[in-house]
């Protein structure tokens, strides 16, 4: 009797792990896995237009909604489109002695590059050789080649043109998997590229379980692991294939992948134009003539930057290599460690400006000192956001964001912010992990702004969106990484 007692105790303990086994899905086991993103999941086409909407319309219900929207022969007005060729460039000597940074891989990695510096004539040399990449911004001698993107030549608009960058190679470029933090229009001049994407705040709580630290970013795009990245595995994606002279418009906090291809004089050539994302643009003054609309009639914030930016790196370089020379390599080994600077001095130059931005509240109070009350305000205004927030009814959860930046700025603790706790964080031998904290606290804040906004945008009222948040933080806590530990 006790043996057919434990053989049925056998059976029913075996039964429940067979049917508790059957019940956990293997991500590995779905027909994507290993295999270039996207593959074997529906995709959607983005919706086209012939031409570009109004600048009102473009705004209204492209910008506001984050819909993407492809321009077809978007970009064939702008003299580029037919005056740019090998030929071209090289009758230009002004064009040929252009410094451009150039890629020597055309699969972007997560924080791997292997950049160099050269002058475009070298870079037109060798890119059909070798696996070159060029990605800079728009030089003078380009701009009036090309024209701005009619929705963005309004007067109000001009003051949220941050970038414009060029990217040409032999083709068979592959970016990674990432989100956009500006609007951006992208034109292709020649070749073609092919684009995946999702809405990231669709899949935002999905995306933040990933544990790689590089989040999306440390996807391989040419073999996903769904061991790894489970919630890859049943994504619905939109597609976008741009063919030469085509546009699309790719809405700020979208994450996309794009491959490049090259056309029929073996390049691939694209533009790409980026702006802040504000909620609510309504731009009027907006009666410009093309003749007008070239690039070199516009000022955009990164491009002026990037000169600064150069010259401060050289200065890293010299003060870290001092005076020593470089033989055998030439000029691009010297411009290598010109970049090393610039990656050096991109690293805090973020946080140190965000700094820069809180104490100067003080200097527009005219105070040695704020509370936080007025530390409140004058984040509403502050340039961390391109939206001013004080025409807004913020939700009670905002003083709480706030509350964490404050509180780490206040190093003694009396309640105030002064020139003497930004002189105390300067001095601090913890200077590296405040500015590192202030970093994640700031990036929390510009999201937690983001959500309002969306939420906002949608008519929910400020109870709704916190009742939201604490909802998402519950089961974010709450989530189970991977189903192979259950």
């Amino acid at each position: 009797m006790i043996f057919k007692l434990l053989l049925i105790c056998i059976f029913i303990l075996f039964a429940v792990e067979k049917s508790v086994s059957l019940s956990v899905h293997d991500p590995r086991l779905s027909p994507g896995h290993l295999k270039p993103l996207g593959t074997g999941r529906p995709k959607h086409p983005v919706e086209s237009a012939v031409d570009y909407p109004s600048p009102q319309e473009f705004f209204s219900k492209y910008v506001d909604q984050k819909l993407p929207l492809i321009i077809l022969g978007g970009v064939k007005t702008s003299p580029a489109f037919t005056k740019w060729s090998n030929s071209y460039f090289r009758q230009n000597p002004e064009i040929m002695k252009m410094g451009v940074s150039v890629d020597r891989d055309k699969k972007e990695l997560n924080n791997i590059t292997d950049y160099r510096h050269m002058t475009f004539s070298k870079f037109l040399d060798r890119f059909q050789k070798e696996e070159l990449y060029l990605v800079d911004g728009v030089k003078k001698h380009l701009q009036p080649d090309l024209l701005l993107p009619s929705p963005l030549r309004c007067k109000e608009s001009r003051q949220h043109l941050q970038d414009t960058a060029i990217w040409y190679s032999s083709g068979g470029t592959k970016s990674l998997f990432s989100m956009t933090f500006r609007d951006e229009i992208v034109c292709v001049l020649r070749g073609r590229n092919e684009y995946l994407m999702v809405p990231y705040m669709r899949y935002k709580d999905r995306f933040m379980e990933i544990k790689d630290e590089a989040g999306i970013r440390g996807v391989d795009v040419d073999s996903v692991d769904f061991g790894k990245y489970p919630q890859l595995e049943d994504i619905e994606w939109q597609s976008a294939n741009l063919r030469e002279g085509d546009c699309m418009y790719l809405p700020y906090k979208w994450a996309s992948q794009m491959n490049s291809y090259a056309g029929k004089t073996k390049e691939s050539l694209f533009i790409t134009f980026s702006f802040d994302h504000v909620h609510e643009h309504k731009p009027k003054e907006c009666s410009i003539e093309p003749h007008k609309a070239t690039l070199d009639k516009y000022q955009f914030s990164d491009v002026e930057q990037e000169e600064m930016k150069r010259k401060e790196a050289d200065m890293i370089r010299k003060h870290k290599h001092g005076n020593e020379t470089h033989t055998g390599h030439g000029e691009e080994e010297d411009h290598d460690h010109v970049h090393e600077g610039e990656m050096e001095l991109e690293q805090v130059e973020n946080t140190e400006t965000t700094l820069a931005e809180i104490r100067s509240f003080l200097k527009a109070k005219k105070s040695s000192t704020i509370n936080f009350k007025q530390f409140i305000e004058a984040m509403k205004k502050s340039t961390l956001t391109a939206n001013d927030l004080s025409k807004y009814n913020l939700p009670d959860s905002f003083g709480k964001i706030n509350r964490e930046i404050f509180d780490l700025l206040d190093v003694d603790k009396d309640g105030l912010l002064s020139f003497g706790d930004f002189k105390s964080i300067k001095k601090s031998k913890r200077y590296e992990d405040i500015m590192s904290d202030l970093e994640w606290r700031v990036r929390n804040w510009i999201t937690y702004i983001d959500e309002f906004l969306e939420s906002y945008h949608h008519g929910k009222t400020n109870e709704e969106f916190d009742s939201d948040r604490k909802a998402r933080e519950l089961r974010k806590k709450l989530s189970i990484h991977d189903p192979m530990e259950l």
